[in-house]
């Protein structure tokens, strides 16, 4: 050993006399180291490490520390990975100079997170603080047993200031980890039971300063983590987390473990936020190591690799080291650095960090091929080479993502408020208060929705009502011909004593069953000489007219007007009619104004019932839960029942009064209208005239054909008579006298007054409509409420306390939010530093 080693003071006149040729001889790679690797002494090479790092490691152990990464928000950092037995121990102690336990293989059990820090004042101690952070939960039942908690939680375990005591502390921790079902505190050092006499842990009975046993583990691998935070005078500013080693074969029982501990590096190295350091060993074949594939697959643009055990390489292989060194296979972004760190007989032999580092420096510049045909790639053999460049590249991506890393905090504290929002505000410590203001939002959005959005909706049902109304207008029809007419006269006169027409059926006070009287068809609907009747006899050709099966409105046969008029009458003067037969007709066809009056009622509740819940929604969505809500939604829909029934009454009682009192002052408007009916239905009865002569004319016309006059026959040449020629029918006859003019003049007096009545009416629904919605938000909506929540009475505060009261879920999910959103606006202040 006394051979091999020289003193620290001769390597350092030899570092100093190289030091030009190893700046010259340094590749150029994408990230460049920021000094010359001195190996003198240990504790002189840290002292370059890292440099303005310490901030920014600083700043992504606390960032990670509190849990932002479980909320979505990837951190920059350093995944060691490689298959088991390639070195990855051995490098990890040369860049962090702490000697991890490796004999029993147990950090392959479980990820190794360390962050190295310097300390900020020269003669403060080494220290080591060691924690566990619990990320998946176990559950023995599963084949998988890991779940993935919802966040992550993170707990002290030990702290020491003896670097002696390191590996002692690490298999402690992660026995802890791999023993899930035990309490982790058992297995802390100086842990003391609760009750001494009564408690025997199976902590207790393992030997922490040997090697862990397969028998003291519960479980063979976790992705829970052990954390190391280590501080020292002459530390790199450096993180990284060493990741258990991907393994191919194992015992049958633990065949899961291959497919898991996979999964669990891939997640790793597929974040974008990850530098994945690979270690290689050189002792086999570069194409069977399945970490490496890994990272080609995943992260080739992101991984650094790390070549071990060079001294390992079989006569005649270097060539293909050689090229993957230098970039000619296997290339990685990064490249790749060589590092040889003691065998077994030297640890063995107990060696320290500081002599390792010098062995390693003498194995390269006096070893083939790298002190020859390697020469000029000198910069990337040794681990301290290799510290400085990860600081470096660390540093870099950092400092590149640390604007969106912020973004994306900010954008999350957004997602975090909106949902908080949602949900019912903080305790408050007046309750009352709180119950009031809700009343109170509650009465301001629904009077601002009923009369900005509500009241127009209304308005537009209630044109559709007036338009419906002027289509139930009483209406005419006529015969085509003249025989019709007299048989329905007939008919009238002997069927019908004490009841009256209306249409094609009686009124109900007859029981009397009506007879088709108009010859098998409407005569609206039946051609009439080519010409088509309008639909009630009163329209304009061209006009607009209602659909058949949206109109009920009544018509009238002349007869049945005049039966109307006479039984009506009380004057025995021919000709003369009295007001009460224009207000029977006007009374039948205000009666059926019920149908429209109620589809606009339903029309309206389910505007006011569609506003009411809408707005309801959103004053107390957030009080889901509560029986405040419970109880505000009964009372608001007890009292829109009340609004409904008392519209319902004032609509009725509308419609009683313009059945009761046919009446108007409106004379001017009333004259215009019934002159403008009474040309109309005078134009369409003397068409009706003509065509009733016309029909006449060709009724006897086929009645003569049919029943020829017979005359004795003449003999012709063969003795055959012949019949004489038809006679030719006079057609001349005396115009048609019209026998109801009188009737036309008391259906066009009805129409008129109906078209003054449906406006009339259309307004007054409409006035009444808002009138009792104003009213119920104005003036009953907050009385109301405040009754039914009793907050006028002396207890209002306990009772309103008791009624804000939220549902234990909503509870629990409002108090992640608040945790999560003090954890981001931490994590943004920490960035703020």
């Amino acid at each position: 050993m006394d051979d091999l080693l020289h003193t620290a003071a001769e390597y350092a006149a030899d570092v100093e006399e190289t030091r030009d040729a190893i700046v010259e001889n340094r590749p150029q790679v994408p990230i460049p180291s920021t000094a010359l690797v001195k190996h003198a002494k240990h504790d002189e090479q840290l002292k370059v490490l890292g440099g303005g790092m310490r901030r920014m490691v600083d700043l992504i152990s606390r960032l990670r520390a509190s849990g932002v990464e479980d909320l979505g928000l990837p951190l920059p950092k350093i995944a060691v990975i490689g298959n088991q037995s390639a070195g990855k121990s051995s490098l990890i102690e040369a860049i962090s100079g702490i000697k991890v336990p490796r004999s029993s293989g147990t950090c392959t059990r479980c990820p190794l997170e360390i962050v190295l820090r310097k300390t900020v004042h020269p003669e403060e101690p080494w220290s080591c603080r060691v924690s566990l952070r619990f990320k998946c939960g176990y559950v023995r039942s599963k084949a998988n047993p890991w779940e993935p908690q919802q966040q992550s939680q993170q707990v002290h375990f030990t702290t020491f200031y003896d670097k002696a005591q390191v590996q002692e502390a690490l298999l402690r921790a992660q026995t802890a980890i791999l023993n899930p079902s035990q309490d982790w505190r058992e297995y802390a050092p100086n842990y003391t039971p609760p009750y001494p006499q009564a408690v025997d842990t199976s902590a207790a009975r393992i030997d922490f300063t040997k090697s862990m046993k397969k028998s003291d583990l519960e479980v063979m691998f976790s992705p829970n983590v052990v954390c190391m935070d280590i501080t020292g005078p002459d530390l790199p500013d450096l993180s990284f987390i060493d990741l258990p080693g991907v393994i191919h074969n194992t015992e049958k029982h633990e065949e899961y473990l291959v497919p898991l501990v996979k999964k669990l590096v891939e997640g790793y190295v597929k974040e974008q936020d990850c530098l994945v350091l690979l270690a290689v060993t050189m002792r086999d074949d570069p194409e069977n190591q399945s970490a490496s594939s890994i990272a080609q697959r995943y992260a080739a643009d992101r991984t650094i690799g790390a070549l071990t055990k060079p001294d390992l390489i079989e006569p005649g292989e270097h060539s293909q080291w050689i090229d993957i060194i230098r970039g000619n296979a296997h290339r990685l972004h990064h490249g790749y650095f060589v590092t040889k760190q003691p065998n077994q007989r030297a640890i063995d032999a107990g060696i320290d960090s500081v002599q390792g580092r010098l062995l390693e420096q003498e194995f390269f510049e006096t070893t083939e091929p790298w002190c020859s045909e390697l020469r000029d790639l000198k910069a990337r053999f040794g681990a301290s080479a290799l510290a400085d460049y990860l600081s470096e590249a660390l540093g870099h991506l950092i400092r590149s993502r640390l604007p969106t890393i912020r973004e994306t905090i900010n954008q999350q504290i957004g997602l975090v408020q909106m949902e908080l929002m949602t949900l019912p505000a903080q305790p408050p410590t007046n309750h009352t208060r709180l119950a009031e203001d809700i009343v109170s939002e509650f009465e301001a959005r629904i009077q601002a929705a009923l009369e900005m959005k509500a009241v127009n909706t209304i308005r537009d049902h209630i044109k559709g009502l007036a338009s419906g109304l002027g289509q139930l207008r009483p209406g005419l029809k006529l015969f085509e011909n003249p025989e019709a007419e007299a048989k329905a006269e007939e008919v009238l006169k002997s069927e019908v004593k004490d009841g009256w027409f209306v249409g094609n059926c009686l009124t109900p006070d007859s029981p009397t069953k009506v007879r088709n009287i108009t010859n098998g068809a409407d005569a609206m609907n039946t051609p009439q000489s080519g010409r088509k009747r309008p639909h009630d006899g009163m329209e304009e050709p061209g006009s607009k007219r209602a659909k058949p099966s949206e109109s009920s409105a009544i018509k009238y046969t002349l007869p049945q007007l005049a039966h109307i008029i006479d039984h009506a009458s009380t004057s025995h003067i021919p000709g003369q009619f009295s007001t009460e037969a224009v207000n029977k007709i006007v009374r039948s066809v205000i009666d059926t104004w019920n149908l429209p009056v109620e589809r606009l009622i339903q029309n309206a509740v389910l505007v006011i019932r569609t506003n009411f819940h809408r707005e309801f929604i959103e004053t107390f969505g957030r009080y889901e839960k509560t029986e405040f809500k419970q109880l505000c939604e009964q009372k608001i829909q007890s009292l829109l029942r009340q609004t409904v029934e008392h519209l319902k009454i004032a609509m009725q009682e509308l419609h009683n009064s313009e059945m009761e009192h046919i009446a108007t002052v409106n004379i001017e408007d009333f004259a215009k209208a019934k002159a403008k009916c009474m040309e109309t239905l005078k134009r369409r009865r003397a068409e009706n005239l003509e065509d009733q002569k016309r029909q006449r004319r060709e009724n006897e016309m086929e009645a003569s054909i049919t029943t020829p006059t017979m005359t004795p026959r003449k003999s012709g040449p063969r003795g055959r008579g012949q019949n004489p020629p038809p006679q030719t029918l006079d057609i001349d006859e005396p115009e048609i006298e019209d026998k109801y003019t009188r009737e036309i003049e008391v259906l066009a007096t009805a129409h008129a007054y109906h078209e003054l009545a449906r406006k009339r009416f259309a307004d007054n629904v409409y006035k009444c409509m808002l009138g009792k919605l104003l009213k119920t938000c104005r003036e009953d909506l907050v009385p109301q409420l405040r009754d039914s929540l009793g907050l006028d009475q002396e207890d209002a505060e306990d009772r309103c306390r008791k009624l804000l009261a939220e549902d234990p879920a909503q509870e629990r999910r409002k108090a992640e939010l608040i945790g999560k959103k003090n954890l981001l606006e931490n994590a943004l202040r920490e960035l703020d530093l």
